[in-house]
């Protein structure tokens, strides 16, 4: 069989490729469940034998004893081979889920390292039923691939040995009758594969749907927007009907075309057992074991037959994870330079032009150069580009043109695109409005699960940002667990636990995109008191991204930005005292 050859337009090759990797640390496992099929195979095909040695003894006049021997083999040798089927069964499926459950994971690692323009066109639901979905149909493939098909079609293989023993008329006639019932079956096989992949696409269409609309419930109820939604899901589940029908309906040909293919090879059988015993070329065994081989040959093409829908589903789903495998960041990381750890950075912001869209820029050649240890205030409209700053700096997405740098103190800096991806983390914090709390322990969440960073200096940030109140109410200290999304955080102990976080990693360039907005002033005293004591020694470089004019108090430096560019920069003192400047214009319409 070459491997260009497909099940359902999927080649085996690139089926191999992907799973390969992924079986090579179950290399015993994958030797165990290769032994137990062969031998379960050959007692099946060796069981029949047992059958016809006993109704020609039978026929023969052979004792009693010689019978009730000869029953004894038959049902020791059928309970074997029921054990034998058992023990494969539960390795291959043991097989199949690790390999599967490697594979989610890196597919969850690669959507994340995917650049956020890919993001962007994606529904967390889509991506749900992209790695979990289409991978669970890939479980139900792998372990039934290796436990039914591969081993019905050597089983399949075994009988058709054992017809030509018999008389080699017979392996001809029954390998050509299988190939043709093979050929047609994978023919009507082939013609589902398109509309299990539209049903697949329902479902993740779906899944989007429902998260984007569950997400929203607040604002769809407040609304009366509730029988919009549920027409658009009506609309949906009348596709998702249609799409399965569709695929059900082409899957119901190949088990019609099957139970068609099993009388006629028992008519088959029934012919050329009457035909051999009549005229004298075999016996009455020898005919019921014809029979007997039928049924069984039967077996492995009902099972292919069953699996059949199963490759269908998996081909769609190999199709899809094969697209998404096959996407490319387009933030790479080539960089080797480096920039050490634990000094205030420089940022530099060099002619930079950007936009999420083509033709459509947000940033229109941008340029400041913030010296260590200097904090710089951001202000602008709403959609004049200050969030997109921070996301350039980390790289969710890579400028259009000129350069973001880094570097430490009287040193040239170094284009973010030479360093390292995993390097911008470890050097740039970022503390935002909204904060995202992980379903992990207290510990977890604050050390952003790096187990390098002892309990004695998380304990002691905590104590720093006054969180020791909020930590003594937690039942089991840092093994408390938290959950998802803050349940039980008010927002100031959410932007509290941010702030632990960047203190814990000691960056040398920290973001607070509006850090302390929404929240009640005693909250905000002490979001304030956090800030001060991050950037209170000089020890960190800033950009405070802000709406409100009291947030740049602190901040040395003022940019202002208008419709993606830059309209005026420059000390913060020397800015309020020219009246002159739209910073100082700012702060006397808000005395006023």
């Amino acid at each position: 069989m070459p491997l260009s050859w497909s099940i359902m337009s999927i080649p085996l090759k690139e089926y191999w490729q992907l799973f390969s990797k992924y079986l090579r640390p179950q290399r015993g496992r994958a030797v165990l469940l290769a032994f137990l099929l062969l031998l379960g195979i050959a007692l099946r095909v060796v069981n029949p034998q047992i059958i016809r040695g006993f109704l020609d003894a039978a026929q023969s006049g052979a004792s009693l004893d010689q019978l009730w021997i000869a029953g004894g083999v038959f049902l020791g040798f059928a309970l074997l081979v029921q054990a034998l089927s058992v023990t494969s069964i539960y390795v291959g499926e043991v097989v199949g889920w690790n390999a599967t459950n490697a594979l989610r994971a890196d597919l969850a690692l690669h959507a994340l390292r995917l650049d956020m323009t890919f993001h962007n066109d994606k529904t967390p639901g889509d991506m749900i039923e992209r790695i979990d979905g289409d991978v669970m149909d890939l479980a139900i493939f792998f372990s039934q691939l290796v436990v039914r098909v591969l081993g019905n079609v050597v089983l399949l293989f075994g009988i058709l040995i054992a017809f030509a023993l018999e008389d080699w008329r017979l392996g001809v006639g029954y390998l050509v009758f299988c190939a043709f019932v093979l050929v047609v079956l994978r023919r009507f096989s082939a013609a589902a594969e398109p509309f299990w992949k539209r049903a697949r696409d329902m479902h993740s269409e779906l899944y989007g749907f429902l998260e984007e609309r569950l997400s929203g419930t607040e604002d769809i109820r407040s609304s009366g927007a509730g029988a919009y939604v549920l027409k658009q899901l009506y609309a949906f589940g009348r596709k998702m009907k249609e799409a399965e029908t569709s695929a059900g309906v082409r899957g119901m040909l190949v088990w019609m075309t099957f139970q068609f293919a099993h009388g006629l090879g028992y008519m088959l059988a029934i012919a050329a057992g009457y035909y051999l015993v009549t005229t004298g070329q075999a016996t009455l065994g020898t005919a019921y074991l014809l029979v007997y081989y039928t049924d069984t040959l039967f077996e492995p093409l009902r099972h292919l037959t069953m699996e059949l829908e199963h490759f269908q589903k998996s081909a769609a789903s190999i199709a899809r994870l094969r697209e998404l495998l096959g996407r490319q960041s387009k933030i790479q990381s080539r960089g080797r330079e480096t920039i050490a750890a634990g000094h205030p950075l420089r940022l530099i912001f060099d002619a930079v032009t950007f936009g999420y869209a083509k033709d459509d820029p947000v940033l229109r050649d941008v340029s400041f150069n913030l010296a260590p240890g200097k904090v710089i205030g951001v202000l602008g409209r709403t959609g004049s580009g200050k969030t997109t700053l921070a996301r350039l700096i980390f790289r969710l997405y890579d400028v259009t043109a000129g350069r973001v740098c880094l570097s430490e103190d009287g040193r040239p800096g170094v284009d973010i695109r030479d360093l390292p991806l995993a390097d911008l983390p470890a050097r740039v914090g970022m503390v935002t409005q909204d904060v995202q709390i992980f379903r992990g322990t207290v510990r977890q969440n604050l050390t952003l699960f790096d187990t390098a960073i002892p309990d004695d200096k998380v304990l002691e940030v905590i104590d720093d940002l006054e969180l020791g109140e909020w930590f003594a109410r937690q039942p089991k200290g840092l093994d408390t667990e938290l959950e998802s999304g803050g349940k039980g955080l008010s927002a100031g102990e959410a932007q509290l636990l941010a702030f632990a976080r960047v203190f814990l990693r000691n960056p040398g360039l920290v973001i607070l995109d509006e850090a302390s907005s929404r929240l009640d002033p005693a909250t905000e005293r002490r979001i304030e008191h956090a800030i001060d004591k991050l950037l209170g020694d000089r020890s960190r470089t800033a950009l405070i991204i802000a709406h409100r004019l009291s947030t740049v108090q602190r901040a040395d430096e003022i940019l202002i930005l208008e419709r993606g560019g830059v309209v005026e920069q420059g000390e913060r003192e020397a800015l309020a005292r020219d009246e002159r400047s739209r910073f100082s214009r700012l702060l006397r319409a808000q005395a006023a």
